[in-house]
């Protein structure tokens, strides 16, 4: 599929914009503030990914993540990890009740574990009532045990915890690993992208801001070509996004795509707050909480030097990375 949008996808892409700012909008300053994630604005609007038909379920779940994040980053997160589980639960016939996440057991064999411990941060961790776990021999069904919160300086509200893992109940074999984790770098990816979207929109509202003062930085060639970065390196981040979305099996391009959003968004980040100045980065201010939110996408789902050497790993077999 070419990663362009078809007129289906982009009725998608608008529906999924109007949601997040009919949904999340009204609430997003406080899901920061509070660090607490809206639980049924999340099922919402995981439920609402099955309803286009049209549009490949991976795309969808991206545009939608996208959208969503580009008004709070948090809540975009915890749809995007809610909305993979359920995808995920999908394609292998194990759909059942209660609210799903995703955990990534990398480097674990769920068959030779009875339980397993997740100490990595893991999104929806403290609302998730069933787990999907990527594990090396194959995906799990799993109860938690245990979960601890984690405070983070960024995502707040994205439900981020540790958990420990039982009763896991394989749903997948190792042939379905690539794919779920290519999944998961997609919509991990998203949130980076509605980053970027939203760090263009905080600099465009502060320049328009400063002319309604008497000011015109948009004459600033300094101000011009922040402005024209952050348009650049998040649109090539979202092509990105759509192509490995729209890519069956595509895990280098996801990781490609992951690796590319999250640069893209911590640059977008800092441009946009360069743009507006001491006023745009006062405690609480949403350019300060993008700053925070994108520095987080480097790091959640693997920091980007994993992914990095993943991409490598595959350009060069032969090589032991170093």
């Amino acid at each position: 599929m070419n990663p362009l949008l078809s007129e289906q996808e982009k009725a998608a892409r608008d529906q999924a914009r109007q949601r997040a700012l009919e949904l999340v909008a009204p609430v997003a300053g406080s899901v920061d503030a509070a660090g607490e994630c809206p639980a049924e604005v999340v099922d919402t609007l995981v439920s609402e990914l099955s309803a286009a038909d049209e549009v490949a379920p991976a795309l969808l779940l991206a545009l939608t993540v996208e959208e969503t994040a580009r008004v709070s980053a948090a809540v975009g997160a915890a749809v995007g990890n809610a909305g993979a589980a359920m995808l995920l639960l999908a394609e292998h016939g194990a759909e059942g009740n209660g609210r799903a996440g995703v955990a990534d057991a990398a480097g674990v064999t769920m068959s030779d574990a009875d339980s397993v411990g997740i100490s990595d941060p893991t999104v929806m961790a403290t609302l998730a009532e069933r787990f999907v776990v990527i594990a090396d021999d194959g995906l799990w069904q799993a109860q938690p045990d245990n979960v601890e919160p984690v405070a983070l300086d960024g995502l707040r509200g994205a439900a981020i915890g540790t958990v420990e893992l039982s009763q896991a109940v394989r749903i997948a074999g190792a042939d379905a690993v690539a794919g779920a984790r290519a999944l998961m770098q997609v919509q991990q990816a998203a949130v980076a992208v509605g980053i970027c979207a939203a760090s263009q929109d905080q600099a465009l509202a502060a320049i328009a801001g400063a002319k309604e003062a008497g000011d015109r930085p948009d004459r600033s060639q300094s101000v011009q070509w922040a402005l024209a970065d952050i348009a650049t390196e998040g649109e090539a981040a979202r092509v990105a996004v759509w192509h490995a979305a729209c890519t069956e099996g595509a895990d280098q391009g996801a990781a490609m795509a992951q690796v590319l959003a999250a640069e893209a968004a911590v640059g977008s980040a800092r441009r946009a707050g360069q743009i507006g100045g001491l006023d745009a980065l006062t405690a609480g201010s949403v350019t300060t909480r993008l700053q925070r939110d994108a520095k987080l996408t480097e790091l959640l789902g693997g920091a980007t030097a994993t992914h990095l050497g993943a991409i490598a790993d595959e350009l060069l077999p032969d090589v032991p990375r170093a």
